[in-house]
């Protein structure tokens, strides 16, 4: 599944965002404009409640310099402020209100909150372990959610029938990366041959 995102740029061009998701737990996430670094997530299952989440950012053609490691657990706007190497865990967490600052909540940042895996984390969590999603009310916003979930069902549906999902046995589905740019104004982006170029594997 990929997920388009757009903004105005220039009046003749479009800002785009662009992340993918692909069976069974890989998420791609929009790299920076340059296109040297890629993102991905990937999400694995434990147990009914639990999930173990691995961040990955992947320099193809050079290694990352000290900063942009430095930047993934310091940094003024960390990826993950608050790792324990030691257990893997966060230390930020529900007991302790994920070290909420609500100086800089109020002055400096929506959330105050260091630490974007914290603050995925804090929503995550505060839904609690298992949703009844028979209660939930999702609308137009919601389009990737209700999609991935089809997917999801289909594919669990499937299996039931003997039928392994297609991209078990197809690898080279995964050669994806999510991906920003700025692009050319037009109707057709699916079309555009550098939107297609620019989804592809960093390398050949």
């Amino acid at each position: 599944m990929q997920i388009a995102a757009r903004r105005n740029a220039e009046a003749d061009s479009y800002y785009w965002r662009i992340n993918q998701w692909i069976l069974p737990f890989y998420t791609f996430i929009a790299g920076p404009l340059d296109q040297k670094r890629a993102h991905c997530h990937i999400w694995v299952p434990v147990d009914d409640e639990w999930t173990d989440t691995w961040d990955i950012i992947w320099s193809p053609f050079e290694p990352l310099t000290d900063q942009e490691v430095f930047a993934m657990t310091g940094g003024p706007n960390p990826h993950i402020a608050s790792l324990d190497p030691a257990t893997g865990y966060l230390r930020a967490n529900v007991s302790n209100h994920f070290f909420i600052d609500r100086e800089v909540q109020r002055t400096k940042s929506f959330t105050g909150i260091a630490g974007i895996r914290e603050q995925d984390a804090a929503v995550t969590t505060g839904m609690g372990a298992i949703v009844d999603r028979t209660k939930e009310h999702l609308g137009t916003s919601d389009m990737a959610i209700i999609a991935m979930r089809r997917i999801l069902l289909q594919g669990a549906k499937d299996l039931l029938k003997g039928i392994e999902p297609y991209v078990a046995q197809h690898p080279e589905e995964m050669r994806v990366r999510g991906w920003s740019y700025v692009l050319p104004r037009r109707e057709d982006f699916a079309g555009d041959p550098e939107a297609r170029r620019l989804s592809t594997t960093l390398v050949p």
